[in-house]
């Protein structure tokens, strides 16, 4: 691995490295560190207190594990997600899919895809907004996905903040008002 001076940030994971326990004296997970690595396991101790930009975007990543202790981050559903803002910031695919945990709120851009392309994404009722291009990621740019919607009332959207190309599947009886909101979010 390779880290900065101090040793408080993970710049990049070697190529070869499979399994990944990063070490307790990090803080900070650099942009894109494993960007060109085939990490597969990777686990995230409590002293992790920043996630950089892409830092998780990875083919080859199957699980992520984070410290019960880590007081900025949590775990659910293979999403890592910030306890405090609310956002996913490692989206983990299985298979190409991805059901976001009721403790993610917001999907916002420079989200790191890690495991597999999202052809999958299911959306709980419980999520509140769409921000930025957060799917304009290099691991997800050109993949058309299933988008399924589990409210009857649409989240939030900001200009631009839904993929295109997507299929969106909502809620019997809400076709219009997707309709509306997918328009409107365009404008």
């Amino acid at each position: 691995m390779l880290f900065t001076k101090d040793k408080k940030t993970l710049v990049c994971v070697q190529p070869k490295i499979d399994k990944l326990t990063i070490p307790s004296c990090v803080k900070t997970v650099g942009e894109g560190a494993m960007s060109n690595s085939y990490v597969k396991n990777v686990y995230i101790p409590k002293s992790v207190t920043l996630i950089e930009n892409e830092s998780f975007n990875g083919s080859k990543i199957q699980s992520i594990t984070i410290s019960k202790d880590n007081k900025r981050y949590g775990i659910a559903n293979n999403c890592v997600y910030s306890k405090k803002t609310k956002r996913a910031v490692v989206l983990l695919t299985k298979k190409g899919n991805v059901t976001l945990p009721s403790q993610v709120y917001y999907l916002k851009d420079n989200l790191s895809i890690a495991g597999d392309k999202i052809k999958t994404l299911t959306i709980p009722s419980t999520f509140k907004e769409f921000k930025s291009k957060w799917y304009e990621n290099s691991r997800s740019r050109w993949t058309i996905m299933n988008v399924i919607f589990k409210s009857k009332t649409p989240p939030d959207a900001e200009k631009e903040s839904l993929p295109y190309g997507g299929i969106f599947i909502v809620p019997k009886g809400c076709k219009e008002k997707y309709e509306e909101w997918y328009v409107e979010s365009y404008k």
